[in-house]
């Protein structure tokens, strides 16, 4: 028998898993980064970087992805499976729902 150990899984290791997970889809070129989080992130909630914003959520964990993607594929489809991927590889890794939002910063 196992003896019960805590862990606990810091917000920066949510968004090194989503960040690589979202790069794995087809049709995301990768992440962009917030060029003003580096001025006003010290006033905000959650933690951001890479691309990646994690917060708290009721149930688990929210992220914020923003993303570049592909000329010429169908945004939906895309975005869909990123957000398919990166909650699924959250929980997958460490058994913690994630709520995903994906935006869009621009198209390559």
């Amino acid at each position: 028998m196992q003896p019960e150990v805590k862990v606990e899984i810091s917000q920066a290791a949510y968004a090194d898993i989503a960040r690589r997970a979202v790069i794995e889809v087809d049709g995301v070129v990768g992440t962009a980064r917030d060029p003003l989080f580096g001025i006003f992130g010290r006033f905000r909630k959650g933690y951001k970087a890479g691309g990646v914003k994690v917060k708290p959520g009721r149930k688990g964990v929210e992220l914020t992805v923003s993303v570049v993607l592909a000329h010429g594929r169908d945004i939906w489809e895309t975005l869909s499976a990123a957000r398919t991927r990166i909650a699924g590889r959250i929980e997958d890794m460490t058994g913690t729902p994630a709520e995903v939002e994906i935006t869009v910063k621009a198209v390559s």
